[in-house]
């Protein structure tokens, strides 16, 4: 599997990286902002992504509608928690609440080989 993760924090994002790989995912590719993650969109074909909701430069819910478009399963990983976004990203894909433990990582895995079949 090739996972991209948008996360600002750059401790999450290493986290993030390393425990998806001890789950095995074969290539993960890591950005911290909207614009390298469209422009690693546009040419990388990803078979999921994991989404912060709150980026430095907009809301990972762009992201989100931009992978939506190209085929790629989303999880939006976030602390907050509004009936607003949540309606949002739940119309692109799943939700996981901060802090998020491997177990839900690797059921998010199973997610994304469920939707690229």
């Amino acid at each position: 599997m090739n996972i991209l993760v948008v996360e600002d924090s750059a401790a999450l994002n290493k986290l993030y990286c390393s425990q998806l790989d001890l789950l095995g995912v074969e290539s993960v590719v890591s950005f911290k902002n909207i614009t390298e993650a469209k422009t690693a969109i546009e040419h990388i074909p990803f078979d999921g992504a994991f989404l912060d909701l709150v980026l430095p430069d907009g809301s990972g819910i762009e992201v989100g509608k931009l992978c939506q478009n190209k085929g790629i399963p989303v999880v939006f990983i976030t602390g907050m928690a509004d009936e607003y976004n949540d309606m949002l990203m739940l119309d692109i894909g799943w939700i996981l609440r901060k802090p998020v433990p491997i177990t839900a990582l690797k059921r998010s895995l199973t997610y994304f080989k469920e939707v690229k079949k």
